[in-house]
């Protein structure tokens, strides 16, 4: 049991990181995005970096590899969709959502790595961090939901 349970966190985890990627593959063999909602792919790839980076810290191999596949994907998912944003409702806040999430991943690096900090106290800030920006993963849907109120049309919401 005490193999199995981290085991089915793996898999459920890298479900979860990992069922956008689908849409992203049909968004660009359509060449274009509709109504697809950029943002879960971008604020995976930092949720997934403070989950890898906690794991890192508190020496976790169960959660360096449920956050891990997610990481990689998430980045070639936001990769692709990136020329395909140039004209896109969510352009400006993806550009916000990448610079934020960058600067804060490098200011968590700093403080963590560079600062005189005890060990406790990292773990609580990066499991902190990690549990915030999964919190914005999770509600990060909910940014199409007035144009799937007014369009009657859920279809930028995409099933795991």
């Amino acid at each position: 049991m005490l193999f199995l349970i981290p085991v089915v966190g793996v898999v459920t985890a890298s479900l979860l990181y990992l069922a956008p990627f689908a849409s992203v593959i049909q968004a660009v063999r359509n060449d274009t995005i509709e109504t697809l909602n950029p943002l879960p792919s971008v604020v995976s790839v930092f949720a997934t970096a403070y989950w890898i980076q906690y794991a890192l810290v508190i020496e976790d191999p169960f959660l360096v590899a449920s956050n891990a596949p997610g990481f990689i994907m998430n980045v070639a998912s936001t990769i692709l969709l990136l020329p395909y944003l140039k004209h896109h409702d969510s352009l400006k806040l993806v550009q916000l959502v990448l610079n934020l999430g960058a600067c804060s991943t490098i200011i968590l690096w700093i403080v963590t790595i560079f600062g005189d900090i005890p060990t406790d106290t990292i773990t609580l800030i990066l499991g902190s961090a990690s549990v915030t920006i999964f919190v914005l993963l999770c509600i990060s849907p909910l940014a199409t939901m007035r144009d799937v109120i007014q369009k009657r049309d859920a279809s930028s919401i995409y099933a795991p």
